[in-house]
C-alpha cells in the first residue's frame, strides 16, 4: 500500500480502534455481497441461554470497520466476551449474520458454515473461534448498537460493543500450524511473551539480506520482541531462527542465539542483520502473514539470521 492510501487508513479509521488489547489498522477489503438470511433465526440463540448476538441482515453491499480486536473468548454468565490479554477490560461481539454458534464435544464453537469441509467430517473444520481460546477479528467499536441488535442482547451482557466485520476477519490468534512461522509462548510470573521463530519456505520468500538497527521492546500488549527504528508507523515485528530462545528475567528479556548466547537485551540498541517482508497487500507473502500472525505480532515484519 502506497504512503498517501496507508496514511488515508489510519486517520479514517484511529476513532474506531478499540485499545482493548492494543489494535492495528487492517487493509480494507472490497465490499461483498451478502446472502439472504431468515432474521427469526438470526434472532434465536444457536446455543440455549447463551447469547450470541449477531447483525441484521442486509441486501447487497456491505461494508465494514477494519480495526483490529483479540483476545480470550469467554463466556460469562450467559455472555460471550473477549477479554483484554493485557487488562481485565472487555468488550462484546456482534458478530456477522453469517456466522453461527454451536456446542461440540463439551466446546462452545465459533462456526463459519461457508468453509467446506471434506466428505461430511467434524464441524470443528468450520471452527473460527474456541470459547476460552484466543480470538482475532476485524470490525469497529461503539457505544450503542440498533434496537434490532439490542433485542438479543441481556441486560448482563450490555456494555462496550465490537461489530465485527467481514466474517473472514475472525480467527483463532494463535495458529497450531503454520508453513510460515512457529511460536512459543514463554512465561514467568505474571509475564508472557510469545517469540516466533521462521520456517524455510517464509525466508524463501523474504527480500534481500540487510541491516536493520534500533532499540529491542517487548510491549505488555504486543507479546513479541520487536525492533523501534523511529521510522515507519510503528515497530517491527521480528521473526527468529528456528533454533533462537527467548528469556523473561525480572522486567526484562534476552534473546540467546543457538548456542544459548545472550546477543540481544529488551531497552538496548541493537543492529540486526537479516530479510524484510515488503509491506504491501497486493504481496500474497505479506497478506498471508498478516492473516496468520498472532494480531499482536503485526504488521511490519523482519526475519532475523544475526546480530552484528
Amino acid at each position: 500500500m502506497d504512503g498517501p492510501r496507508w496514511r488515508a487508513a489510519i486517520l479514517g479509521s484511529l476513532a474506531l480502534c478499540l485499545l482493548l488489547a492494543g489494535c492495528h489498522l487492517l487493509p480494507t477489503p472490497a465490499p461483498t455481497a451478502t446472502p439472504t438470511l431468515d432474521p427469526e433465526r438470526l434472532l434465536t440463540p444457536p446455543v440455549p441461554g447463551t447469547a450470541f448476538p449477531r447483525q441484521e441482515p442486509v441486501e447487497g453491499l456491505r461494508t465494514y470497520m477494519t480495526a483490529a480486536l483479540w483476545g480470550v473468548l469467554e463466556l460469562d454468565d450467559g455472555c460471550l466476551w473477549v477479554r483484554s490479554l493485557h487488562d481485565k477490560s472487555r468488550v462484546l461481539p456482534i458478530w456477522p449474520p453469517e456466522l453461527s454458534l454451536v456446542e461440540h464435544e463439551g466446546r462452545l464453537l465459533v462456526i463459519n458454515p461457508s468453509i467446506p469441509i471434506s466428505g461430511g467430517g467434524p464441524v470443528t473444520e468450520q471452527a473460527v473461534a474456541v470459547v476460552g481460546e484466543e480470538v482475532f477479528m476485524g470490525g469497529g467499536h461503539v457505544s450503542q448498537v440498533s434496537a434490532w441488535v439490542a433485542g438479543q442482547v441481556p441486560a448482563a451482557c450490555q456494555g462496550d460493543y465490537f461489530i465485527v466485520g467481514q466474517p473472514e476477519s475472525v480467527r483463532t490468534n494463535l495458529r497450531e500450524h503454520s508453513e510460515l512461522f512457529a511460536w512459543e509462548k514463554v512465561t514467568e510470573g505474571a509475564r508472557t511473551a510469545l517469540l516466533l521463530r521462521y520456517t524455510p519456505t517464509f525466508a524463501a520468500q523474504a527480500g534481500d539480506l540487510q541491516t536493520l538497527a534500533g532499540e529491542l521492546v517487548l510491549y505488555d500488549y504486543q507479546r513479541c520482541p520487536q525492533l523501534q527504528t523511529g521510522r515507519g508507523p510503528g515497530p517491527v515485528t521480528l521473526l527468529w531462527p528456528p533454533d533462537w530462545a527467548l528469556q523473561l528475567e525480572g522486567s526484562g528479556a534476552l534473546i540467546l542465539d543457538g548456542a544459548g548466547q545472550a546477543v540481544a537485551r529488551v531497552g538496548e540498541g541493537v543492529t540486526l542483520l537479516g530479510r524484510p517482508i515488503a509491506q504491501e497487500w497486493e504481496s500474497e507473502i505479506y497478506r498471508r502473514a498478516v492473516q496468520e500472525l498472532p494480531g499482536d505480532c503485526c504488521c511490519t515484519f523482519f526475519l532475523v539470521e544475526g546480530v552484528e
